[in-house]
């Protein structure tokens, strides 16, 4: 009889514990953390977020939380520790490397600091656990049809600088005046004939029509900062023989930092040129 259920069982696909020594969670937590080295090379990043932080999580169920809670066995704690390890190995889609590496070192060590049993080591895994600002960072946006989208927040964020000519450095080398190109709209009347009723006549039809015109930026010396394509500061006389009238430059309107994605497609003797607020000087 008992033969007779062991195999109904094996034909149903269910998993005896009897026969595979010990429940199904306590294999998983050894083997990821046997193969912990391996992990990255076997999991992609979404699957790591779901084992780690999403089965049961409505009922405050899901692995993290129960480390925090410390209501996780031994093994679920390597289990965490195995999970965040092969995390900071991937390399995300979206965001800094460097953030990425700052911010799984994080966990990491948390969670090293709990299998440890190292005192508040759950409160500071709890800490280095930020799901919203995670995903803000580094996971990706997708289309409708399951295509990877940039994220537009960046570009509205920090502008790419423009293209500018140098049109001129006073004497004193106190100001910079800079020729940029920008687009004007005007609005024209255009005389079209128009037949009604048997009848012609002409009507003046709005039509709005863009052109790109030059315009003038004055700027003082003391409040810009110019750097080159690596994003070095430029000063001195280097600075004085590359603002040359007639040379091309990039002008940046706003304070904020050149964002490295636009200076990575520069040369490194390519010129920007940057405000600075007041509380920066």
């Amino acid at each position: 009889m008992r033969r007779n259920r062991f195999k109904i069982a094996v034909a149903l696909g269910i998993l005896l514990p009897l026969t595979a020594g010990g429940n199904g969670q306590e294999r998983q937590g050894r083997q990821e953390q046997k193969s912990s080295g391996d992990e990255s090379d076997v999991l992609t990043i979404g699957e790591i977020m779901i084992k780690a932080h999403q089965p049961g999580r409505s009922a405050r169920k899901a692995l993290d939380q129960r480390v925090i809670d410390g209501r996780a066995t031994d093994d679920e704690k390597r289990r965490l520790l195995a999970l965040y390890e092969a995390l900071a190995k991937a390399k995300p889609e979206e965001g800094s490397l460097d953030d990425w590496k700052r911010v799984t070192k994080a966990l990491v060590e948390a969670a090293q600091g709990v299998v440890a049993g190292q005192e508040n080591a759950a409160e500071a895994l709890k800490t280095a656990l930020n799901c919203k600002a995670c995903h803000e960072k580094f996971r990706p946006v997708y289309g409708a049809d399951g295509s990877v989208t940039a994220d537009r927040q960046f570009f509205a964020a920090s502008p790419p600088p423009e293209f500018a000519l140098v049109a001129n450095v006073s004497k004193d080398r106190s100001k910079l005046k800079l020729f940029t190109s920008r687009i004007v709209s005007t609005m024209v009347f255009q005389d079209v004939v128009v037949e009604s009723e048997g009848k012609k006549r002409t009507e003046k039809v709005p039509e709005m029509r863009y052109q790109r015109e030059a315009s003038e930026v004055d700027l003082a010396i003391d409040a810009i900062r110019v750097v080159d394509g690596q994003g070095n500061e430029v000063a001195g006389d280097d600075l004085w023989r590359r603002l040359a009238a007639g040379n091309i430059v990039l002008y940046q309107e706003s304070s904020e930092p050149v964002a490295k994605e636009y200076l990575k497609l520069l040369a490194s003797d390519a010129l920007v040129i940057t405000q600075i607020h007041r509380k920066d000087k």
